[in-house]
């Protein structure tokens, strides 16, 4: 087993980027991923005595190390809090502020997550399966997998309006798509306008349709388009289906594609931290809803992965 070395976390393009968000230095500005801070310590460089910069991050050892500075502590300027995108709005209403000067976000996984055998995220070291950006909340990936492996594992399933999903789960990948020029967008078909709803338990559904997007945005040319698009059938069945223009898949690894920890150069495996992962994860859902997971690949086509899931007579059957 390899053993981890201690390393220094660099903060990449930290001058290009602080250069280009602080153009007013007494503004208030966001950090929304403080890492290890070197950004959030370049932008209080740049601020006057009058500025203030809010930072926010997932991952609670991100937090305490922030808190453990003694600069960072003493400077008036500066606060960090642990929360998550989502609660943005509400963590600066919190602090009185309503509109700020300028947003920066580091997005992806930090190497000090990488480099900790206890966060789960690298092949290099032995250590728990957790992958959790925050470790204080949720269940780890074993923790997942476990239940998903449970065929009396219990799911929430209720009815979920397809449209707000999608809207939902495609709106946490817009901004990935822009940056590497790609179009993402989601097609609907439904019988009539009342049948736009799927059974299935919605945070398991999200997340399947998720890792489905990533992998196909990491793979998808630039240029090219990504498509979302559900299909309601029948008695309250639902298709998903995810296709993108990238390189074809061969058969042989068709057939390996879902399994755990599948890694291959020619198959476009799932980019959940390079884990191979995601795609596993999403068969687990759908074998825990009673559905199916597939994929269909060919040279001179599109890439498409689907997953059905059941209506609720299904259940009953």
């Amino acid at each position: 087993m390899a053993e981890p070395t201690a390393s220094q976390h660099v903060t990449v393009l930290l001058s290009e980027a602080v250069e280009a968000l602080v153009a007013e230095p007494d503004g208030i500005y966001v950090d929304a991923t403080f890492g290890r801070g070197g950004h959030s310590r370049a932008i209080l460089a740049q601020l006057s005595a009058a500025g203030r910069l809010v930072a926010i991050d997932r991952d609670p050892g991100a937090v305490e190390s922030a808190r453990a500075d003694a600069a960072l502590a003493a400077d008036p300027r500066f606060v960090i809090e642990h929360t998550a995108f989502s609660a943005l709005a509400e963590t600066l209403a919190s602090h009185g502020i309503e509109q700020v000067s300028g947003v920066l976000l580091d997005l992806g996984v930090s190497s000090p997550q990488i480099d900790d055998p206890e966060r789960g995220f690298s092949f290099r070291f032995d250590g728990p399966l957790d992958m959790r950006m925050d470790t204080s909340r949720g269940e780890s990936a074993a923790e997942f997998l476990a239940r998903a492996d449970d065929p009396k594992a219990a799911t929430q399933r209720e009815w979920v309006n397809l449209q707000r999903a999608a809207e939902r789960v495609c709106g946490y990948f817009e901004l990935l798509a822009e940056d590497r020029e790609i179009g993402l967008r989601f097609e609907l078909h439904a019988i009539t306008t009342e049948s736009v709803q799927v059974w299935a338990d919605q945070t398991m559904l999200i997340r399947a349709v998720g890792n489905l997007l990533s992998n196909a945005l990491r793979y998808a040319p630039r240029g090219t388009d990504v498509v979302l698009s559900a299909t309601v059938h029948a008695g309250g069945g639902c298709t998903f289906e995810v296709s993108n223009q990238g390189p074809p898949i061969t058969e042989a690894n068709q057939a390996l594609i879902f399994e755990r920890c599948f890694r291959t150069d020619e198959a476009r495996v799932d980019s959940a931290s390079g884990s191979g992962l995601g795609l596993a994860i999403v068969k687990s859902v759908m074998d825990l809803h009673g559905g199916t997971a597939t994929v269909i690949s060919g040279t001179g086509r599109h890439t498409s992965f689907r997953i059905w899931f059941p209506g609720p007579q299904a259940e009953v059957d």
